[in-house]
């Protein structure tokens, strides 16, 4: 019985991250990606332009970063010529 509540309770917290998780991806839509395909970029070539790390590159561009440094968007804003509204773009859910 013990453990079927400790079951449904686990479910709940879990569902109610997954809700949380969307919810936040809904609203900040990322466009690394599409801007790097326009332009014909790899990640290589991103990180070799800006100076950026792998992992952080990488994290934008398939959109599984949680937060990004002013830092980090002034450079990607300077290598790929376009503003930070670009990039990353805010939609009321």
């Amino acid at each position: 019985m013990m453990s079927t509540n400790i079951f449904s309770f686990l479910t709940i917290i879990f569902t109610f991250l997954i809700f949380m998780y969307m919810e936040v991806n809904d609203l900040v839509i990322n466009h690394l990606s599409r801007i790097m395909g326009e332009k014909r970029l790899k990640v290589t070539d991103v990180v070799a332009g800006t100076g950026l790390s792998m992992n952080t590159v990488r994290g934008l561009f398939h959109d599984t970063s949680k937060r990004v440094d002013m830092e980090t968007l002034d450079k990607l804003c300077a290598f790929l010529k376009v503003g930070i509204g670009d990039i990353l773009e805010y939609r009321e859910g």
